[in-house]
């Protein structure tokens, strides 16, 4: 059926035989496939919360079996990947970018993508990109004002000056939320993990240097990831959901920096904080993680290392 005014092809992409065609007011992208007699309409994508989707398929990108489709009249007011899309309250146009992926002849939706800081009228997912692994949405109405590379865009003292997000995709791990703020010797806490993502191994471990010597400290876990400034009044940024975070301060979890600056957790998979939604971490799944430490900087203070995120096996 041919319909009026709904910007059918406002934005394309092709890639070995897909063709996928935005159709931004009807919050709609139309999956074509290449056949010997011609392109077969293959599959619809549409975002999996309707309600507070706008100008969905106004940009599109495609990488090898993946499509990432931008909204920028999104107005949820989650953060990073994968947030709660019913947060509130509502960010006007804040923007997401939605990521699928084929398995087979199906797409799924497999990552709803926000700016680490939603800003009402920020435009995010007005252009997207992709590079393998890498995606990457312009935001250009976001107001911070740093210049030059950055992962903060809380302080919004630049009006309009617009921003661009860059994303690391089907990774199994990787750091986000980083540099974390400098501690008191000038470093920024780093975080990595050893051992494998198994869940039959359940080795997985957490390492933390750059912290000062002799500091109470623990990890914390969340499904979700967000920014929030200073929390606390602590010097650094929390980057874990604003659904349930697990604190790992259990009195065998506790730990102290060593002369060298470091702490590391072996985590029993299946013995997670019991404030999380169960009390296990499930193949498939993707968690996140962040150390907290003390520090005096120069008087009694805390601070965060950067994000981890993880999809476990």
């Amino acid at each position: 059926v041919n319909r009026h005014f709904i910007l059918f092809g406002f934005a394309v992409a092709v890639v070995d035989g897909i063709a996928v065609v935005g159709v931004p007011l009807e919050n709609e992208a139309y999956v074509y496939e290449r056949s010997v007699t011609g392109w077969v309409h293959q599959s619809l994508l549409e975002p999996e919360e309707l309600g507070s989707v706008q100008a969905f398929g106004v940009s599109l990108a495609m990488s090898g079996d993946s499509v990432l489709v931008g909204a920028q009249g999104e107005s949820g007011a989650a953060a990073g990947i994968n947030g709660n899309p019913g947060a509130t309250p509502r960010l006007d146009s804040s923007g997401a970018a939605y990521l699928y992926r084929r398995r087979g002849p199906s797409w799924s939706q497999e990552a709803y993508m926000k700016a680490s800081t939603a800003g009402a009228q920020d435009f995010f997912g007005m252009s997207v990109a992709m590079a393998g692994d890498l995606a990457v949405v312009g935001a250009p109405d976001e107001d911070g004002g740093f210049t030059g590379p950055y992962t903060s865009d809380y302080d919004n003292s630049a009006p309009g000056a617009g921003a661009v997000f860059v994303f690391q995709l089907h990774a199994d791990s990787a750091n986000y939320c980083g540099p974390a703020v400098a501690n008191s010797l000038g470093l920024a806490a780093n975080l990595i993990h050893v051992g494998s993502l198994s869940i039959a191994a359940n080795d997985f471990t957490l390492q933390v240097d750059g912290l000062p010597p002799g500091q109470m400290g623990f990890f914390l876990s969340s499904m979700g990831q967000d920014f929030v400034p200073n929390p606390g009044g602590s010097q650094g940024h929390l980057c874990l959901g604003r659904d349930l975070i697990g604190r790992h301060n259990r009195p065998h979890e506790l730990r102290v920096s060593s002369a060298v600056g470091t702490f590391e957790l072996t985590f029993d998979l299946q013995d997670m904080p019991v404030s999380l939604a169960g009390s296990s971490i499930l193949a498939g799944q993707t968690w996140n993680f962040q150390a907290w430490y003390r520090d005096l900087n120069p008087g009694p203070t805390s601070n965060f290392s950067n994000g981890l995120t993880a999809r476990f096996q």
